[in-house]
């Protein structure tokens, strides 16, 4: 019922212009609903409208950490289920965002290392995560983490980015 009830307003271009207001209250879960807009056959329709939309929140440097979490949320949701609809502009955004994610740690380490894991397994993604500077970014990240802190995890994403066939 949301769903149809939301194709009636105008779908998920309807939501949009509301990520451009700067209230963290407002952009978290508008966020989270195209993330989990963004799912099966979906996602393929609302790529090419929201992908812009939600790079634009991705790249306001003081964002508010529970607006971070679901826009890693959404983005990871379509880049798993709609990589062509990321050019590698921004492909390379993506993976910057997702690296800011992991430096920063908090709550959106888990889904940014997922983002940076799904980047990895592809020779393209290892240019875009080299061309966002990740090797460098990793290894910081990993020397600053505490015990038990997903530095294994960055461990095997440095190594992965390390013996690459760039």
């Amino acid at each position: 019922a949301g769903v149809a009830a939301l194709d009636a307003a105008g779908g998920a271009a309807a939501l949009l212009p509301l990520l451009r207001v700067p209230r963290p209250e407002l952009q978290a879960p508008l966020c989270r609903a195209l993330g989990n807009l963004a799912h099966d056959g979906a996602a393929a329709a609302l790529a090419p409208t929201a992908l812009a939309a939600l790079l634009a929140v991705a790249a306001k440097p003081k964002l508010a950490a529970a607006v971070a979490v679901d826009a890693l949320w959404a983005l990871g949701n379509l880049h798993s289920l709609c990589r062509d609809a990321f050019a590698e502009g921004a492909a390379v955004e993506l993976a910057a965002f997702a690296l800011r994610a992991v430096a920063g740690g908090g709550d959106g380490r888990l889904l940014a290392v997922a983002i940076l894991r799904d980047l990895a397994l592809r020779a393209d993604g290892r240019k875009v995560l080299a061309a966002a500077g990740a090797d460098a970014t990793l290894r910081d990240a990993r020397r600053a983490a505490e015990p038990g802190g997903g530095g294994r995890a960055l461990d095997l994403l440095v190594g992965m980015i390390a013996t690459s066939d760039l």
